[in-house]
């Protein structure tokens, strides 16, 4: 079966779903070692992951706003995706001590 267009773009969308998930659920297993370099109460830490998933929720909005005015699933979604990406891999190229 040749290689369409739609088969890229379920690619991508099967890559972002996963890579979403990855960054959702990677942040919890890092929380103590978050807590003890910062020296942050549970309280604090508990704001900081609120913080995020209400962000990683805001930002639902501003998509589910664009696909119906015409933007087009491929671009919106397209560029959600690298951009996560982008983000990602400058994290990752992040050091630390």
């Amino acid at each position: 079966m040749p290689w369409r267009k739609y088969h890229t773009i379920w690619f991508v969308m099967a890559f972002g779903w996963v890579a979403l998930y990855v960054v959702r659920m990677g942040i919890s297993p890092v929380l103590g070692m978050i807590m003890e370099e910062f020296h942050i109460s549970y309280a604090t830490a508990g704001s900081l992951f609120s913080a995020i998933f209400l962000s990683y929720t805001l930002m639902q909005v501003p998509s589910g706003y664009l696909f119906p005015k015409g933007c087009g699933t491929e671009v919106v979604r397209g560029r959600q995706c690298t951009d996560l990406g982008a983000f990602d891999v400058r994290h990752g190229l992040c050091g630390g001590d």
